[in-house]
């Protein structure tokens, strides 16, 4: 594993495992609002904003799927292969339902 493999694996499990802040409830609008913002700068190919404010949506709510979904697949499409898998594998654990996590997962191990 490379330096740089291994301070991306790090920087992202200290993101992962931080404790979300005391105010941040579960679906709370900063959060939602970070969601947004990010979906809608992927959107315009904003790949680098969309990561912050997917970023922010996560560590705002722990819980939110679609935004470590999001997060992941903005990651896939920067070739940030190991950051893509950490979100990813994330999402899929927060929504065993989700096809859409598990397919972009098995994209990311590719």
């Amino acid at each position: 594993m490379t330096p740089l493999r291994a301070a991306a694996i790090l920087s992202l499990a200290l993101v992962v495992l931080a404790p979300p802040p005391a105010f941040a409830a579960k679906g709370s609008k900063e959060a939602k609002a970070a969601y947004k913002k990010g979906v809608a700068a992927g959107n315009t190919g904003k790949l680098g904003d969309a990561i912050k404010h997917f970023a922010e949506a996560t560590r705002l709510d722990r819980k939110h799927d679609r935004a470590w979904r999001d997060l992941g697949r903005a990651y896939l499409f920067k070739d940030r292969y190991v950051e893509a898998v950490a979100a990813l594998s994330h999402a899929a654990a927060l929504n065993k339902r989700s096809f859409n996590a598990k397919r972009d997962l098995g994209r990311a191990y590719l």
